[in-house]
């Protein structure tokens, strides 16, 4: 047992598997109640209710303060990057990024180049994941619409009532000041510093999977809820359609993705945007959360390249590195990949990226170690014939948990997502805990949401 879940473990012992029972079906009602629910991914018309595990993920305080520390230099590093990759573009024609692997990417937004907002980035979401070694290493970068912030704030609350001695004892670190800190440096990127500047939250609609935690937060924050043929872009500047008339916007938070954010923007653009809103923040009169462009970052073959851009921006060593990780767009990259296969998870190089498995159908993962002797020779071809559709990284054996799970504390493979939000004054702060993504089976590598 790690030392810091001691004290969960002992008033767990004296609650016993009824105690806990009885107190997890009041916290499950109290999440029925609530109408916590989450739309599964791919277009299925229906909702499910938000499954949530009673017992914690504990932090040691000093594990915590040094995850933290590079949580919020790893988004300052992304925030630069984007800033250059949209502006200057010294990165790319220095070759310190491939050109090849940004612009030619389905992630360069090509109508935000230019732009210069105040804040590229709002809220960051960070994958982590936790080896035997018990290094947490980054597995994913969320700048695009980061999902999870309010589901990780309704489960603290279901689970502080559920175990209040517990979230006591452990002093754990209140979640307020955090939102209180995001609402604060949302509102400071009012242009022309309006006293009551109005933020609204751009939802693609009821439809979406996470629209529950968009509504949530909306409420929670004071902010207005908006889709995208409520609002209007006139002389550049973006107003909210009232029974009052048309209202001044300030600031948009968004959950509407760049494939949708600005019809004008790109022929292909997806419904749910707004007509003419990346020329707001052009013109300046509109700030947009997170910056319109920033799905460009979630290309996990830019993982491999940040440790040196780290000492280049910023002139620190990266502090929390991701899994070791390699694109096949390059011939050192591709040689790895050929040779390491057994050993990698390959992913597609960016989002939108065509990348097949041995058996011809389109994936997102593909662990090399699972693979048979002619899958192997399969997976070569493919990297052979796209070399640049394909990421290697390094496989991390997740390590557990504590799990409830039929009565009984089982240990459940983790995958933690971490939120790091701005703060006024252009810093960032990090979400004292996260959103914890647990493996359905004891065996299962993967952790699903």
């Amino acid at each position: 047992m790690r030392p810091e879940n001691a004290e969960l473990h002992a008033r767990l012992g004296e609650l016993g598997p009824d105690g806990l029972a009885s107190r997890w079906a009041e916290g499950r009602r109290s999440l029925r109640e609530h109408g916590v629910a989450v739309r599964p991914a791919g277009g299925a018309d229906v909702q499910r209710r938000w499954s949530l595990d009673p017992v914690p993920l504990v932090f040691d305080g000093r594990e915590w303060d040094t995850l933290a520390a590079g949580l919020t230099q790893r988004a300052r590093l992304l925030e630069a990057v984007l800033a250059d990759l949209y502006g200057r573009r010294r990165l790319l024609d220095d070759g310190a990024i491939p050109p090849e692997l940004v612009v030619d990417g389905p992630g360069y937004l090509h109508a935000a180049v230019g732009l210069r907002p105040r804040r590229w980035l709002g809220l960051v979401g960070f994958d982590l994941a936790r080896g035997p070694d018990g290094a947490w290493r980054v597995i994913a970068d969320r700048t695009h619409v980061p999902s999870g912030l309010g589901y990780a704030l309704e489960n603290r609350r279901a689970v502080s009532r559920t175990l209040p001695g517990a979230v006591a004892a452990n002093r754990v670190g209140r979640l307020a000041g955090f939102f209180a800190r995001w609402r604060e440096a949302a509102a400071a990127l009012a242009p022309r510093a309006p006293r009551h500047p109005r933020v609204v939250v751009l939802t693609p609609g009821p439809g979406s999977p996470t629209y529950f935690e968009q509504a949530y937060l909306t409420r929670y924050l004071g902010w207005t809820l908006a889709q995208g043929a409520d609002l209007s872009v006139r002389d550049d500047k973006v107003f909210l359609r009232t029974v009052a008339g048309l209202r001044r916007v300030h600031v948009v938070v968004r959950w509407v993705g760049d494939e949708a954010l600005d019809p004008l923007a790109r022929p292909d653009a997806e419904p749910g945007g707004v007509p003419g809103l990346i020329g707001a923040v052009g013109a300046g009169a509109v700030a947009v959360l997170n910056a319109p462009g920033a799905r460009v970052l979630e290309a996990p073959a830019l993982a491999g390249f940040y440790p040196a851009l780290c000492e280049r921006l910023l002139g620190e060593p990266l502090r929390l590195p991701a899994a070791g990780t390699w694109w096949g767009g390059d011939a050192a990259g591709r040689r790895r990949l050929r040779e390491g296969l057994e050993r990698l998870v390959l992913k597609p190089a960016y989002p939108g990226a065509p990348a097949f498995g041995p058996d011809g159908r389109r994936v997102d993962l593909v662990f090399g170690d699972a693979l048979e002797v002619d899958e192997l020779a399969a997976v070569v071809r493919e990297l052979d014939a796209r070399p640049g559709a394909w990421v290697g990284q390094e496989t991390v054996r997740l390590s557990t948990a504590p799990t409830l799970d039929r009565g009984r504390l089982r240990p459940r493979h983790v995958v933690l997502r971490a939120f790091v939000g701005a703060t006024p004054g252009g810093g960032f702060a990090v979400l004292p805990g996260g959103l914890v993504k647990v493996s359905n089976t004891e065996d299962s590598r993967m952790a699903s949401l």
